[in-house]
């Protein structure tokens, strides 16, 4: 039920839709790095669309600061607090894991500028170096919008919970403004880059994701309107129309397990 209901929330309130899948290497591990704001919306959204896609396994990797509820549940869905060398197992074994750096600090200071606070995280660059697999930057679209901190309580939280890189945090949201996530062009393996290259040449290619496809700052009002006009999406290199050509991943009750 929950997962029903999650998924229901990302397509439906949202009416989520979705660029760039034919990125997605098929019959390949892959990382996807992905753009962490106030609240992942998005989740369901990029789980149900890589799963679909490539018909594989996806696991999501989270914090180790972050607390995870329903332990059992959160198993069941492939989600967990994994260290570096369980998620390079993990993509070694063939399967596809989703990844957010820097958690704590998006959670809290991510707004409508959508800045990166990723600071020197580069676990995932680790990650990607040992165990050999392309990355896929991913971002979705007026994701600030559809959930935000309450700006009476960004000194709180963002002061005296962002100090102790907690994942406490407070959002006010579930807007019905459209998101669109959109999968970029893959990162290929290249053993002669280091940990610090791969970190920088992500980083780079989801700010220029960022920068081509959301307005800045971003505002709930025209996010909302963004449902009923035609938005071009970029994927770095191609621009594709955003109404009935992008493909839609369409789940009932039915097929949730």
């Amino acid at each position: 039920m929950v997962i029903y209901c999650r998924i229901h929330e990302a397509f439906g309130i949202h009416s989520h839709q979705s660029a760039g899948l034919e990125h997605i290497p098929l019959n390949q591990a892959t990382m996807f790095v992905t753009y962490y704001g106030s609240f992942p919306a998005d989740y369901p959204a990029i789980n149900a669309n890589i799963s679909r896609y490539e018909e594989t396994k996806v696991f999501t990797a989270v914090s180790n600061k972050q607390y995870l509820p329903c332990h059992d549940l959160m198993e069941f869905l492939d989600v967990g607090m994994w260290d570096n060398e369980e998620c390079i197992n993990i993509l070694k074994e063939g399967h596809d894991l989703i990844i957010s750096p820097a958690v704590h600090k998006q959670m809290h200071f991510a707004d409508s500028m959508y800045n990166l606070y990723w600071g020197d995280d580069m676990d995932f660059a680790k990650i990607a170096k040992e165990s050999k697999v392309p990355i896929i930057p991913v971002f979705t679209m007026n994701l600030q919008e559809a959930f935000s901190m309450p700006c009476f309580l960004e000194p709180f939280l963002r002061g005296r919970y962002a100090r102790k890189n907690t994942l406490v945090t407070i959002v006010a949201g579930a807007y019905p403004v459209k998101l669109i996530t959109i999968f970029g062009k893959p990162i290929a393996y290249d053993e002669n880059m280091t940990e610090e290259d791969i970190f920088h040449k992500t980083k780079e290619a989801l700010q220029k994701l960022i920068q081509e496809n959301q307005r800045i700052p971003g505002s709930k009002w025209q996010a909302f309107c963004d449902r009923f006009r035609k938005i071009n999406v970029k994927t770095e290199f191609e621009e594709r129309s955003a109404t009935e050509e992008l493909p839609t991943v369409s789940l009932d009750s039915s097929e949730i397990v």
